[in-house]
């Protein structure tokens, strides 16, 4: 049974990234166009309006999609108090965030705030009013629907925020394609779906535990994501705060495209393999395939940070590549541990996910701003890998609890892609001088030649050391039965 949950998966999660890496491209030209509209204070302050937009969002989260997914009948019934439970906690939602925005105002000194905040909060208040019903979809592993829809919004989205990014040069740009997004998912999602929902909480039983343990855990995730944008907000100049929130988008994009598309349909495995003993082999599997799949391309940027930031920004940019480089560092610290929620959900143990990351937390905040008010800019980002070092090595012990498997086993099964990382980093920099600043369009062919040398170089390393490891499971031996199987369909004779 786990076998066939896993190859169940794998199709799933192929099909998902597909459609996700085209709706990421869209969202990160998007931002790219706007970078070079805007200024850097520009992104900062809508930065600084998203920390408690997003503190609030992430407290209040519900995860009523993974309280479905766990329960063997999905009724109507339950779909209609998921969708209460979303409509009571958007209101809450923009609630909160209006009654704090003169706060904000007087922490920040920022008169801009006050409105910015309450147009911002509709985003995350629209979100969670997505058709309940798609649920069904993801319950089969079937996420064709979602990755339409998605597609259709970004699009209708940036048509909309360009031309008015243009006409303006305003962040209210920024802030009306926040908006939009949510808006033309929800349309989307029931004209695909259609559904016409009732308002009830008659199933609350079913949503109750999962959502008390989710508050606390959400609460101190919300402040890991949030505590370096507000330390840097209150201890930094805007174009700082500018260059490092569009740093970190650049170090998330492969996460968005890569990672949520891998782990989404493990949320729904794990779910159905639900003992310890079944989702052992399966979260192994999960974690090396996170890791063997975006290792390389953030492994790549790592070591590019420079040409990128170069390629991709105008000259009011220039400094960004260090916060590029160790945000992406930072995102590959935690890849190992990024099916930890997922498993611990399917485990019904939410407690775990709030230990998780409130030992983040202990070891981050603390440190980013003794870092930055005492070694400026460069404690703050020693501060930040060192914090989501201790984030990465909580969720380890947390798995070796829960799931009984070993540091030892779990660390062995990521050596092939950080072997392969290392030698992509040698290549990488061995081919630097090559790398040609002239004119835009040497340096887009140059930084292909050399990205492209490193990350043959990391699949080579990456399927040696699977060969000769005797071909354990993972996503080498999924790749490798795709490629043998075009392989034998290229190689029958014609009729």
């Amino acid at each position: 049974m786990a076998k066939d949950v896993t190859s169940r998966t794998a199709s799933a999660s192929a099909a998902l990234l597909g459609a996700r890496l085209f709706v990421k491209m869209i969202d990160l030209v998007l931002i790219l166009i706007l970078a070079r509209i805007l200024v850097p204070e520009d992104f900062a302050l809508v930065a600084i309006a998203m920390i408690f937009i997003q503190f609030t969002e992430s407290i209040l989260e519900i995860p009523v999609i993974q309280a479905i997914i766990r329960t063997p009948n999905i009724t109507n019934r339950m779909l209609d108090t998921a969708f209460t439970i979303s409509v009571l906690r958007a209101l809450l939602v923009t609630a909160i965030v209006c009654a704090f925005a003169p706060v904000a105002m007087y922490v920040f000194d920022e008169p801009r705030l006050g409105l910015l905040m309450v147009v911002l909060s509709l985003s995350p208040a629209l979100r969670g009013l997505v058709n309940p019903r798609l649920v069904m979809y993801a319950r089969a592993l079937n996420y064709f629907p979602e990755a339409i829809i998605d597609t259709i919004a970004k699009i209708v989205t940036a048509a909309i925020a360009v031309p008015l990014a243009i006409a303006t040069e305003s962040y209210w740009s920024l802030a009306i394609m926040t908006v939009l997004t949510p808006v033309n998912m929800i349309i989307g999602s029931y004209i695909y779906a259609p559904y016409r929902p009732r308002l009830t909480l008659k199933d609350w039983p079913i949503f109750r535990n999962m959502i008390s343990w989710s508050t606390v855990s959400q609460m101190f995730v919300a402040a890991n994501w949030q505590v370096d944008i507000f330390a840097l907000g209150r201890g930094a100049p805007a174009d700082i705060v500018g260059k490092f929130s569009i740093s970190q988008t650049l170090a998330g994009a492969p996460y968005q495209v890569f990672v949520v598309p891998i782990m989404r349909p493990f949320i729904a495995a794990f779910a159905e393999l639900r003992t310890p003993a079944a989702i052992k082999p399966g979260y192994l599997t999960a974690s090396s395939a996170v890791v063997t799949a975006v290792a390389p391309l953030l492994a790549l940027v790592l070591a590019m940070a420079e040409p990128i930031v170069s390629l991709l920004f105008n000259d009011q940019w220039t400094g960004a590549s260090l916060f590029l480089t160790v945000l992406t560092l930072s995102a590959i610290i935690q890849l190992p541990a990024q099916p930890v929620a997922s498993m611990v959900l399917a485990l019904d143990k939410a407690k775990f996910n709030a230990v998780h990351a409130l030992a983040g937390l202990l070891v981050k905040a603390p440190l980013l701003f003794l870092g930055l008010q005492f070694f400026g800019i460069n404690g703050f980002l020693v501060g930040q890998v060192i914090g989501v070092t201790a984030w990465t090595i909580a969720g380890a012990i947390i798995v070796k609890y829960l799931l009984d498997l070993p540091l030892w086993d779990q660390a062995t099964s990521m050596l092939r892609p950080f072997l392969g990382m290392i030698v992509l980093s040698a290549c990488v920099y061995g081919l630097q001088p090559l790398i040609n600043y002239s004119s835009p369009v040497m340096l887009i062919i140059s930084c292909a030649f050399v990205g492209g040398v490193g990350f043959i170089a990391y699949w080579i390393t990456v399927f040696g050391l699977w060969l000769r490891s005797s071909r354990p499971d993972g996503i080498e031996r999924l790749v490798h039965g795709a490629f043998m199987k075009l392989k034998n369909r290229g190689a029958e004779p014609a009729e």
